[in-house]
């Protein structure tokens, strides 16, 4: 799961071993009547979650507020040494920006209001469960049904993530 979440071996094994070593320090939290495979896999989740968070990368967002590109522009530009003036890039993330939205809106509900509170809004799973009314489990099993079938939407239309 870690291996296929972060996508390198390397940092696989590292975030299994740091896994195996907090579930080792931390067993007397592990409440008895719930599965151990469930708390060492939430673990494993929250670290891999953790590294890529750490290894986020600066992104341009498609749409940015009208002050911020009046203000921002050319200094985010050299920044990041991009040219978004140009067209072809411009209507390409036009393009990949409506077919996210088609294919969002093509999702079943329960799916779509998922990926929307825990990415647009950035709802925990806890408070994704508190709204919605389902166990943090649930939400994370649902939640990454929810991706692949994204994904594979964006895939039939061209788009990789």
């Amino acid at each position: 799961m870690i291996l296929r979440m972060v996508g390198n071996k390397a940092d696989a094994d590292d975030l299994t071993a740091d896994t195996f070593a907090k579930a080792y320090i931390n067993i007397q939290q592990c409440e008895p009547h719930l599965s151990f495979r469930t708390w060492l896999y939430s673990i494993a989740y929250n670290n891999a979650i953790d590294h890529l968070r750490k290894k986020k990368v600066e992104t341009i967002p498609l749409n940015p507020p009208a002050t911020y590109r009046k203000s921002g522009e050319k200094e985010l530009q050299n920044k990041l040494g991009v040219n978004t003036d140009n067209p072809e890039e411009v209507y390409i993330k036009k393009q990949n920006a409506r077919l996210l939205h088609q294919a969002l809106s093509t999702l079943k509900p329960k799916y779509r209001k998922l990926l929307e509170l825990r990415y647009l809004k950035e709802y925990s799973f806890y408070e994704i469960s508190e709204e919605l009314k389902i166990p943090p489990s649930t939400i994370r099993v649902q939640l990454f049904r929810s991706r692949e079938k994204l994904f594979d939407l964006l895939k039939n239309a061209g788009i990789s993530h």
